[in-house]
């Protein structure tokens, strides 16, 4: 026997969930939806809003921002992370907003930001068995008490215009909760009771329930999914958005330069992993380095390359001040002695080198580089690296050379 609380398996709940993309039969799920008092410059209004422990931050809908006539105290930009691993960085105006219970027992102050549209609309409990179930607990509902028509609204009385995250969720819930017999959750706040959980009704609509994401299509990909022109549509709609933005951004930066030669500025993600400085390996490797050439006699002719490339500024110093100030890539390097050759010995630069837990300078252009345009993937195969590093750095225009130093 196993000692302690029982142990429930809510997988063995009935369900007729189906995990196609055709119309399915699901049991409808309340989620925590609460009608609040919200107070504007010159006037108070009614709002149906949400709790979502599942998001970071907390939000008001533009519209009720703008019939609230609520001034901003700044912006701020957040990336967000949606289904299929898509980030998507955005710039949202923060306001300070005064949110009561319709009693007017309990009042307080938020910092949210502004969102076009929260969600879609969400359906109030509507099964009088259940209402009534939540009525003989001493449940008070303002989802339900409260007229509908007292609520902002649009087009639709089940609008949500607030969404109130995981920075507040947890001061405001009381702690008081009770579990009923259908299987709903009532849990108390500061604002008033919520439900949540499974009502028993089942609903009918055409979802898609299992999310497949194909990212950087390759040539041993061919079977997938987007090869065959099938693409879940926010992906479609989120690879659109990136195209149009890359295709501005190309006609925007394009120019030509003195000697007759056309420039553009590389597609930088606004959203990608940060690349480590690689400081530690880079000095390692250097030491290694000259010792070696010390044994061979060589390091005053390996000096004299570097000191050339100064001069003729393929290279430049850069200054401890500004290292502090921005942050940079340390590339590792060796020679390679050829002793037929004009140049006997050459840098070479490791690009592969990395330090545990970080990546490398190689997945600068699947990470960092936005790739993913026709305009690009058709001239992938067109495209190379520059053997001798000081045609690489001539051919640069002045707003790269960061990312080449």
């Amino acid at each position: 026997m196993r000692k302690g609380k029982a142990r429930e398996d809510f997988s063995k709940t009935e369900s007729n969930d189906s995990a196609l993309s055709n119309a399915s039969i699901r049991k409808r799920v309340m989620l925590q939806t609460i009608i609040v008092k919200i107070s504007g410059t010159k006037q108070k209004h009614m709002i149906r809003l949400i709790i979502d422990s599942g998001s970071s931050g907390s939000y008001i809908s533009e519209f009720a921002a703008r019939k609230l006539q609520l001034k901003d105290i700044g912006h701020e930009s957040v990336v967000h992370g949606l289904f299929g691993g898509l980030q998507k960085k955005e710039k949202h105006k923060k306001y300070v907003i005064n949110l009561s219970n319709v009693d007017n027992s309990f009042d307080c102050a938020l910092n949210v930001m502004e969102q076009k549209t929260i969600c879609a609309p969400i359906p109030k409990l509507e099964n009088m068995k259940l209402i009534e179930e939540i009525k003989n607990y001493g449940i008070n509902l303002s989802d339900l008490t409260v007229n509908e028509n007292f609520c902002l609204y649009e087009s639709n009385v089940n609008e949500i215009h607030g969404l109130i995250g995981a920075d507040y969720a947890g001061k405001l819930i009381t702690g008081e909760i009770k579990n009923l017999p259908s299987g709903l959750v009532a849990m108390n706040t500061y604002f008033g009771w919520t439900i949540m959980g499974r009502t028993g009704e089942g609903c009918s609509a055409s979802e898609v329930l299992l999310s497949l994401h194909v990212r950087d299509l390759k040539i041993c990909d061919l079977w997938s999914l987007d090869s065959l022109g099938i693409k879940e549509p926010s992906i479609s709609q989120s690879k659109s958005e990136i195209e149009e933005a890359v295709k501005d951004h190309f006609v925007r930066s394009l120019r030509r330069d003195d000697e007759g030669r056309y420039q553009v500025s590389l597609p930088w993600l606004e959203v990608h992993p940060e690349l480590s400085d690689n400081r530690n390996i880079a000095e390692r490797r250097l030491k290694s380095c000259v010792r070696s050439l010390q044994k061979r006699n060589c390091l005053q002719e390996y000096e004299n390359i570097f000191k050339e490339w100064v001069s003729e500024k393929i290279i430049e110093s850069v200054e401890p001040e500004e290292l502090a100030r921005e942050k940079g890539h340390f590339l590792p390097h060796r020679p390679v002695f050829k002793e037929n050759s004009t140049t006997r010995i050459r840098p070479v630069f490791d690009a592969p080198a990395k330090e545990r837990n970080s990546g490398t300078l190689f997945l600068l252009c699947d990470c960092c580089l936005d790739s993913s345009t026709s305009r690009i993937q058709g001239r992938v195969s067109q495209m190379h690296l520059l053997k001798d590093s000081s045609a690489n750095c001539k051919r640069n225009n002045d707003s790269e050379l960061k990312m080449t130093r």
